[in-house]
């Protein structure tokens, strides 16, 4: 293997790390906010209605800008690297990915400005498609 296929490669690695960090935190603040929300409907027997400055739906808020900014700050780094010729095709699909997951978690944002729970299906539905486009190479539409 070719010097810069190593420092390009020791670089992807970090940036990838550093991706899997950042959504295993999501996911366990996701998994606390549901945990809060399935404790008040135990208590309420009923799904609790939350207003846009309620602290369960604050801390959901802030877990979700605190995920986009740093995949942003990820994709920057990502966008930054320059890839050996050899892998360019992977390069640019793991720019693909990021950016829709990135896009989908923005989406997802908008559930705090409208409470419509429409953009949290459509946001989950972009950030699975950016996985995929790993799994298969290339962005389907």
């Amino acid at each position: 293997m070719k010097d810069d296929e190593k420092k390009y490669i020791e670089e992807i690695e970090q940036v990838i790390e550093g991706i899997g960090n950042i959504q295993r935190q999501f996911v366990f603040d996701k998994t606390g906010i549901s945990a809060i929300i399935r404790f008040i409907e135990d208590l309420e027997g009923r799904r609790p209605f939350f207003e846009l400055d309620d602290p369960v739906v604050i801390k959901g808020k802030s877990a979700a800008a605190r995920v986009i900014d740093q995949l942003e700050t990820q994709l920057d780094i990502l966008q930054e690297i320059s890839p050996p010729v050899a892998w360019e095709g992977v390069h640019q699909r793991l720019v693909e990915s990021l950016t829709l997951q990135v896009e989908g978690y923005q989406e997802m944002w908008e559930v705090f400005e409208d409470s419509s729970m429409d953009h949290v299906q459509e946001g989950q539905g972009m950030v699975s498609q950016g996985i995929k486009i790993l799994e298969n190479g290339s962005r389907k539409e």
